[in-house]
């Protein structure tokens, strides 16, 4: 018999892990993952079931490409650049909702997602995804924020400065398009008081006008689901990276037209924690707007200036550099063949960021860092803390965005990447993670229904 151990001692660094024993072995899951992991819910052992899937954000649907129907994530194959499977990606469909922007008096109707707030209590009464790592000392400066007015008796958003910055396709700039600017004040992190509350919130927008550059980019290079192999069917950044304006991007579609506006993103899984090639979980994530110019506009999204001043609240989140370039397009990395192929934006294993669900410490702006293994791969990293083991001992490097320092003669330039001091020079990405996958309760429960269904 397996005892469940949940005590906390004075000066315990870590929570003892709860058994969950099959009749295969036993997993392990750590006690926090219950939303009762303090309190007991005493209903003992026939009480609720446990759902490894946890959906952060009121309101969102996960489906295959070519249908509306709800896709269970419970029954997922959980593939690796080892084993690659049909669930790297999926698409997530988001209720829009409608505000307006006033940029010195001129008055414009915008749809946006509203999906993270650092308040928890306000997280749980509005249905968002509580982003301590928004708050407190870690908190982005004013220079990185934009303002933001709620009418709670309403519900009307109202945001203050620029429109974001156009949407422009490298290769094929759209005629008629404004130029980008350096100076855009647009954030999708806002300040605004709800409820008495002085809060900062990730609000994004999704279309503030009825050209192409005025929404964020529909990838019409997507055409199903599963992605079986990772980047075939439906590739993390498109086709061509910043190739024609409909062979890349993050959206798959957006609807303003009805009663109930939606936006379809890419739905990336990422993996976290665990120990040699075991995640203990997977968070699955959405790409809405980045700096600098060079990587937003390639990935179809919003380039915001603003960005630059986040400081500490961009927290690291490490993708990997592929064992040969995905295509023509895409960034020349490297033809070492080191690495392992998979569903991450380059074509290589997929990402390990550093904060899986709500909490004190989570934050959705990404501070990107390139792992390049320096000795052939053989197996697929699934932790952070797995990956700077294997940085210490030399097996591979962890460099700051562009990914071609791979090819730098100088060590310190291949391998610059200061998890405890990033500098001032990087790629910063908003990933707002509305789902996780818990690992081990998902495999525990496949099993469970296997026998029970043979």
């Amino acid at each position: 018999m397996l005892m469940r151990w949940d005590i906390e001692h004075p000066g315990q660094v870590k929570l003892m892990p709860t058994p969950l024993p099959t009749w295969d072995g036993v997993e392990y899951v750590d006690t926090q993952a219950l939303p009762t992991f303090r309190t007991g819910d005493g209903t003992g052992e026939f009480g609720p079931k446990l759902d490894p899937v946890e959906e952060w954000v009121d309101g969102i649907v996960v489906s295959s490409f070519s249908s509306t129907e709800e896709l269970n994530l419970e029954d997922i194959e959980i593939g690796d650049a080892l084993f690659p499977t049909e669930d790297e990606r999926a698409k997530i469909t988001y209720p829009l909702r409608q505000g307006v922007n006033n940029d010195n008096g001129v008055l414009t109707d915008v749809y946006f997602v509203l999906h993270d707030i650092n308040d928890e209590e306000l997280a749980d009464e509005l249905g968002l995804i509580y982003a301590g790592g928004l708050a407190g000392d870690v908190a982005p400066p004013v220079a990185a924020t934009a303002e933001a007015s709620f009418d709670s008796n309403t519900g009307e958003w109202t945001f203050f400065g620029n429109l974001p910055n156009p949407i422009l396709s490298p290769k094929t700039p759209a005629p008629g398009a404004p130029a980008q600017s350096a100076a855009n004040t647009y954030s999708p992190l806002r300040r605004v008081n709800i409820d008495g509350k002085d809060v900062i919130v990730n609000a994004w927008f999704v279309k503030w006008g009825d050209d192409e550059w005025e929404q964020l980019r529909i990838d019409q290079s997507c055409v199903a689901f599963p992605d079986d192999p990772p980047n075939t069917s439906c590739m993390y950044n498109g086709l061509e990276w910043g190739g024609h304006a409909t062979l890349s991007g993050h959206a798959l579609g957006i609807d303003t037209t009805g009663p109930d506006p939606t936006v379809s993103m890419k739905l990336h899984k990422s993996w976290f924690g665990g120990q040699w090639d075991t995640a203990e979980y997977a968070p699955y994530y959405v790409v809405v707007d980045s700096f600098p110019a060079g990587p937003a506009n390639n990935m179809g999204v919003i380039y915001v200036p603003k960005h630059e001043f986040l400081d500490k609240a961009a927290v690291p989140l490490i993708q990997w550099v592929p064992p040969t370039p995905l295509n023509s397009s895409y960034p020349p990395t490297v033809s070492d063949g080191l690495n392992l192929a998979g569903g991450g934006p380059l074509g290589g294993q997929i990402g390990l960021p550093t904060y899986f669900m709500p909490g004190e410490d989570f934050s959705p702006m990404w501070h990107i860092g390139f792992s390049h293994w320096t000795t052939p791969a053989t197996k697929v990293v699934k932790g952070l803390d797995e990956l700077k083991r294997l940085r210490a001992e030399g097996t591979l490097e962890v460099m700051e965005w562009p990914a071609i320092n791979v090819n730098s003669p100088d060590p310190a330039v291949r391998d610059g990447y200061d998890f405890d001091n990033l500098p001032t020079v990087f790629n910063i990405v908003n990933c707002p993670t509305p789902i996780t996958l818990d690992i081990a309760v998902h495999n525990a429960m496949k099993r469970d229904r296997a026998e029970n269904n043979p």
